[in-house]
């Protein structure tokens, strides 16, 4: 299989899978991992895909994802049911950790 069959193939799982893992790439494909590599090093320098850990994610979809104050925003009735009943499950002197998150 030459490199552009690859590649494309490489763009349709990512489009319909979102991200996709080396390993699934190789064994679809039956070609080495450094080949893998190779052609996402290729796609990303296109602006067609990111690397990830692991794998490979296509570049629209963190092109959408939305601000910190916009998730702030959405669902938040179903945020502060989530806080209620989290809160009712800390212990007195307990300690908890909260990260940036905005749930």
């Amino acid at each position: 299989m030459i490199p552009t069959e690859r590649r494309q193939i490489i763009l349709d799982m990512v489009a319909e899978k979102g991200i996709v893992s080396i390993a699934e790439l190789t064994e679809r494909m039956h070609v080495s991992h450094m080949t893998i590599r190779r052609d996402l090093q290729k796609l990303e320098q296109q602006g067609a895909v990111i690397q990830v850990s692991g794998g490979v994610q296509s570049s629209t979809r963190v092109a959408h994802e939305p601000s910190h104050q916009i998730k702030t925003e959405l669902a938040t009735p179903q945020k502060a049911a989530i806080g209620k009943l989290a809160a009712s499950l800390v212990q007195p002197e307990s300690c908890i950790y909260l990260d940036a998150g905005t749930t």
